[in-house]
């Protein structure tokens, strides 16, 4: 009976990548098919457990000379949760909006430039930052 599994795989720049993982993989005996995506980074593969080992299907990675990695130690990443980011954003964008249009709109004294740079720069520097990074 055939299994079907999702191997991780690093290192893949291109289209011919992608190939070389693709035919490393099945040439092996007992592999159905093979499915490599570059964007994800996985190889879905269609396998006979009786003829061929995920030992040995990271082992035809490897030769081909890429990383297999486990997918449940990718998955097991928490996502990054924007909540505070937001919380901190909001009031800074307002004030930043408020001094920007205020004099146009509630009649206002034209407030220095500055202010807004000031009002500016949390969300800029404490917020983009933080979404800016790897």
């Amino acid at each position: 009976m055939a299994q079907e599994i999702k191997v991780g795989v690093r290192g893949m720049t291109c289209a011919s990548c992608v190939a070389r993982v693709e035919r490393a993989i099945g040439r092996l005996p007992g592999v159905l098919s093979v499915s490599v995506n570059l964007a994800t980074e996985k190889a879905f593969v269609e396998y006979l457990p009786d003829a061929v080992s995920l030992p040995r299907l990271h082992q035809a990675i490897r030769e081909a000379g890429y990383e297999p990695v486990e997918v449940a130690e990718e998955e097991a990443k928490p996502l990054p949760t924007y909540r505070n980011d937001l919380l901190l954003a909001v009031p800074f964008a307002l004030l930043t909006l408020l001094l920007a249009m205020g004099p146009m709109l509630l009649s206002l004294t034209h407030p220095p430039g500055f202010l807004q740079a000031l009002a500016a720069l949390p969300v800029l520097y404490a917020v983009g930052a933080s979404s800016a990074r790897p």
